[in-house]
């Protein structure tokens, strides 16, 4: 799909013909929109096949006189995909392999400078940062939720929920790792003159989001190991407990059992036989029942 920023609704449109300046996005694009962004815009098919490749790391690149920035941005809530940014002859590309929100977001942005493509990189990497922040706060509150839940559960579906978020931390961790690697190489690029009151707030915002998915990894992967010794410590406390019955049960079993013998027994004819057999079989499970109290078994 490609779409064309339209700068007085602020929004993106379907695209036809090419603007003279300003922005352009290919959401998925097909072979017959590659070969229209190559012969229209004058792209190098190679800049954009960097930008496909779902896996590219954050990073600048440059074929004659278009430039590529590779940035790293939330995808699906739960991973992280390539958006390539390309910069050439007045106009400013901007590429993914799958349908992204970030795009969108981009364009409802009121200070959105499409036109001036050095502040148009930045505020994109600072829309892609603001994202990775807030599901990052998402992120916390999922987890608060499913330690309250695990706190009164057994079940592995909560383990299950915590692992999702831990993994999608990782994901997070290393696209923002990746972003400021690059941020740094486009602040000692010698081609670039950016904004510095822009680039400085990309860069503390970069930041903050580094240290706070660092934090929340940290935070959710020591919870994972003590959540994992209490559900270990609770069920040795059900299977201590479920033993304590076990035995307390056996025991009018066992004593049953002696009097069921075809054999002479004391107080076999006498007529409280039964009554005191049972009298007594209590009395010994009390007995026992105390003693694990005391044990703390039970």
């Amino acid at each position: 799909m490609l779409l064309a920023y339209d700068a007085a609704s602020r929004s993106l449109r379907p695209c036809s013909e090419p603007p003279t300046a300003g922005w352009v996005h290919a959401s998925d694009p097909t072979e017959e929109e590659l070969d229209w962004i190559g012969a229209q815009m004058a792209i190098p098919r190679s800049l954009v096949a960097h930008a496909l490749d779902i896996d590219e790391i954050a990073r600048v690149d440059r074929e004659g006189a278009a430039r590529l920035v590779v940035v790293r941005i939330p995808h699906q809530r739960s991973r992280t995909i390539a958006l390539g940014i390309v910069i050439d002859s007045g106009r400013v590309l901007t590429i993914v392999r799958e349908e992204n929100e970030l795009a969108e977001l981009l364009s409802g942005r009121p200070d959105l400078d499409a036109v001036d493509h050095q502040r148009f990189l930045l505020q994109v990497i600072l829309t892609a940062t603001e994202r990775f922040l807030t599901l990052v706060r998402a992120i916390d509150v999922v987890v608060s939720d499913l330690e309250d839940r695990l706190r009164e559960s057994l079940r592995n579906e909560e383990v299950h929920g915590l692992l999702l978020q831990q993994k999608t931390l990782v994901h997070f961790t290393t696209a923002l790792a990746s972003n400021r690697i690059m941020m740094d190489r486009l602040r000692r690029d010698s081609a670039f003159h950016f904004d510095v009151e822009l680039l400085e707030d990309v860069e503390v915002e970069l930041r903050q989001a580094v240290e706070m998915a660092n934090v929340s990894s940290n935070i959710l992967s020591e919870t994972m190991d003590a959540f994992a010794s209490i559900i270990s410590n609770n069920l040795n406390v059900v299977m201590k407990a479920l033993t304590s019955l076990t035995l307390l049960a056996t025991i009018p079993t066992v004593i049953a059992s002696f009097y069921g013998m075809n054999v002479i027994l004391p107080g076999q004819h006498h007529g409280g036989a039964f009554g005191g057999i049972v009298v007594g079989s209590f009395a010994v499970i009390g007995v026992v029942a105390f003693i694990l109290l005391r044990l703390r078994w039970m």
